[in-house]
Formats: C-alpha cells, structure tokens, sequence
C-alpha cells in the first residue's frame, strides 16, 4: 500500500509541473489528493465489512489503472439529440448530406449497439435520386395581338360616335378582322376599323357609331377580334346602353335657328353658320316637300377643329321647278350624336 500512496503522489507532481506553480504548493496539492482518497478508501472499506458479500482485495496494479484512467471524451452528435425509435421499429439511418436539385447524391450512416458480449457498429452507404424541378415557363403570344381590355360597358347617344375605346397591338399578327354583335341586333351600326393589316409591335384604336334612329335600351353582346395567320381570337364583352341626346351634348353653336332663303334656279347660296364648341366631327342633311332630284348642299359631313366656324349652303340644280318648298336641315354632332332641327323654308324663282 506505501507503494502504491508514493507513486501516486509521484504521478500527482508530475502532473502539476505544467502549471506555473511552485514546489511547495504543489506538494501540498498533492498531500490534499492524497487525504481526500484515503477519506473515500476508509469509507469504502467500512462498506464492505458491512456487506455480506466476499470482496476480493484488488492488487496494486488494478488500483494505480482505476485511478489514472483517463476520463473518456464525450463528443455531442446530431443523433444524441433525436429521440430513441418506438421498440420494435427500426431506425432509420440520418444523412448529412445536401439535397441537389435535378441529381443524385451519396449518403452514408453509421448506426451503432452494444450488448453483453461487446458492441457493434455498422455502415450504411447509399444514393438518394431527387427530381428535377419541371415548373412550366409561360410562352408569350407571338402569333396573335395584346388587346387592351376584355370588357366595354357603354352609354351612347343615338347617332353618336365614341372614338379610342380599346387599342390592340400586334405581337405577331399580320392581319385582323372585328366584328361586333349586340342583342338585339342594331341595323346600320358602324365600327373601325373592321379588318386590315397591321405589323408587329403597332397598335390600332377602335372606334363605334350608333345610328340615329337606334331605339333607345340595353343591347348587350361580344365584339370579336381574329388575328391571322395564327387565326388566335380574343374576345371583348359587350354592354352598351342607347340613350337620347341632351342639348348640352351638341357641340355647335349655330348662326339660325331657322332658314328662309329665296335662290335662283343653278345658283347657290350661303344660308347659315356653325361654330365648334367640343365637337370634331359632324353631318349635314336636308329634307325638302315636294323633294328637289338633284339638289346639293355643302358641307355634308366631316371634321372640324374646336373653336372653327364652318358655313352652310344651297345649291339648287337648274331644273329645279319654280316654286316654294318646306322641309328641315339637320345638324348632327359626329362625336355625341346630338342633333339640332333647323326649320327651312325654300323659294325658288327663275
């Protein structure tokens, strides 16, 4: 036993000699670990006497190796942290491996178990298979046209012409064809353009006319747009309401509210003028009784700048018999369709 307490202080000093200590407390250090392993040894001794199982003297070799044996160093890992599996379920080996996209990758486990007789460790190598993304990439039209709206809810006058109500603008097409369809169907309704050619990257405006005599309601349908030569379509929903003209919707100030004009037969002659207040368009007719064949009248139809004066005239034909002749002359604003009556009284002479 002495020998043992003299190599294990001996072991104590050569260990404390990489700190920068002296001798003496080092000695001192070591005389401590020496008491506070005689104090654990007498306790243990006690308790073995009172055992009544037999106890086999250790020899001093076995001794000096319990005591100096390193303590093991324990390295924490990503298993110690999972929760042991259900009894009866096999583990499922963990990879550290990274997922790669559209490739494979190589996998390797180790699980481990220890029982009575040892312990046993095994390696599981393998290749994980991840598939490549297929999202699906949108293919632009280039065979067909943007069309600026997909709905066109309207409140027209009669007789009215809305300009810019939608643009189109070739991604491809080389030739379009429009057609509109309400319900009821509208006798003499016009629209532009309805069919032409067009390049790429340029763009068209649409345009409608309602006629004057439409009846008045709801009309609703489709306006339908072909491009060629990839014959694409696009459709527009339709909803348009016909509404009678107001007198603050006409465009124009006029010189008369009526005509009376006496003329020769072959000669013309101004009767009236009419200013522009917002319209840019317009057209002129004239209904006579009895009906003069070959009569003639200037302007007819056309477009105007606002704030332009334009003037109207008569011309009457040289057959025109002799004689006086009721009718009206009617002004129409081309951009609201609002319509002014002008009561005209004509005489012709020789």
């Amino acid at each position: 036993m002495n020998n043992v307490v003299v190599i294990y202080v001996k072991k104590i000093l050569n260990s404390l000699k990489r700190l920068k200590i002296s001798p003496r407390s080092r000695l001192f250090i070591a005389l401590g670990g020496l008491g506070a392993v005689c104090i654990v040894g007498v306790l243990a001794i006690k308790t073995m006497r009172g055992s009544t199982q037999t106890v086999t003297k250790p020899s001093e070799k076995t001794l000096l190796t319990e005591i100096f044996q390193p303590t093991p160093t324990i390295t924490p890992t990503i298993s110690s942290y999972i929760p042991s599996p259900t009894k009866g379920v096999k583990p499922t080996p963990r990879s550290t491996a990274q997922p790669v996209v559209g490739g494979s990758s190589s996998t390797s486990s180790t699980t481990s178990s220890s029982n009575s007789s040892g312990s046993q460790s095994n390696t599981t190598t393998g290749t994980s298979v991840f598939p490549v993304s297929t999202t699906p990439t949108p293919t632009p039209d280039t065979s067909g046209a943007f069309v600026s709206t997909n709905t066109l809810t309207l409140t027209m006058n009669r007789g009215e012409t809305r300009n810019n109500l939608f643009t189109f603008t070739s991604t491809g097409a080389t030739q379009f064809e429009i057609t509109v369809n309400p319900s009821p169907s509208i006798p003499g309704m016009n629209w532009g353009p309805a069919s032409g050619g067009i390049s790429k990257g340029n763009t068209s405006s649409f345009f409608l006319t309602i006629p004057s005599n439409t009846p008045l309601g709801m009309y609703t349908g489709s306006i339908k747009l072909t491009f060629q030569p990839s014959n694409t379509v696009k459709m527009i929903a339709l909803t348009l309401t016909v509404v009678e003209p107001s007198a603050s919707d006409f465009g124009f100030t006029v010189s008369k509210d009526s005509v009376n004009a006496t003329i020769r037969k072959g000669e013309s002659q101004d009767v009236f003028s009419f200013t522009s207040t917002k319209a840019t368009s317009f057209k002129n007719t004239v209904s006579l009784n009895p009906w003069i064949s070959s009569l003639n009248w200037s302007p007819a139809t056309g477009g105007i700048n606002v704030g332009n004066t334009s003037t109207f005239s008569l011309m009457i034909p040289a057959s025109a018999p002799v004689g006086t002749y009721t009718g009206t002359i009617t002004i129409q604003d081309g951009n609201s369709g609002a319509t002014r009556y002008l009561p005209l009284t004509l005489t012709v002479t020789d």
